[in-house]
């Protein structure tokens, strides 16, 4: 490992520690900090835009936070993480067809690289999405391929299959 390798590392690991920690503030300090050091590095800027949200749990910043994201996935296109965390943000603001298109891309991401663990949360969001640009029936295949006790939580409340398509109209289901 070289030397910046390891600062890099090193960096990184202090900012996991304070987001651990709940230092939000600080964890966006760090990460800029980092960013001086290595801007290359999609992984600082999606920490940082995690910092950011969770730093204004309250009234989090989600534009702030897509920002930085966004440069993430302009370094790192093929992380399904950052596209389904923007995904998610632009869901929380209520931007469907942005959210919907990330979900979308961090499905086929994650299938890429042969991972499950954002999928089913991916597509019931994009199926909420896609139900409120008024397209039923796509909404409907995509919920369709959750499990009927798929749940997310967002925009304050925690969203079922169901909140799509009601349960016992959904196909194979009685």
């Amino acid at each position: 490992m070289t030397d910046d390798e390891a600062a890099f590392a090193e960096a990184l690991g202090e900012i996991r520690r304070l987001l651990d920690g709940r230092s939000y503030e600080e964890a966006i300090v760090a990460s800029t900090s980092a960013l001086d050091r290595f801007p290359g590095h999609g992984r600082l800027y999606y920490s940082r835009a995690q910092a950011k949200l969770l730093a204004g749990r309250k009234s989090p910043d989600f534009v702030a936070a897509i920002e930085d994201v966004s440069r993430a996935i302009e370094l790192s296109p093929e992380e399904p993480t950052c596209r389904f965390f923007r995904g998610v943000w632009y869901f929380e603001l209520g931007n469907w067809n942005q959210a919907a298109e990330d979900l979308s891309e961090a499905v086929v991401l994650e299938e890429a690289l042969g991972s499950e663990y954002y999928i089913e949360s991916a597509r019931l969001l994009r199926a909420l999405a896609l139900r409120q640009l008024g397209d039923a029936r796509r909404a409907e295949e995509e919920v369709a391929r959750c499990r009927p006790s798929a749940t997310f939580y967002a925009r304050g409340r925690l969203w079922r299959a169901a909140d799509v398509v009601p349960v016992g109209s959904r196909p194979n289901e009685s």
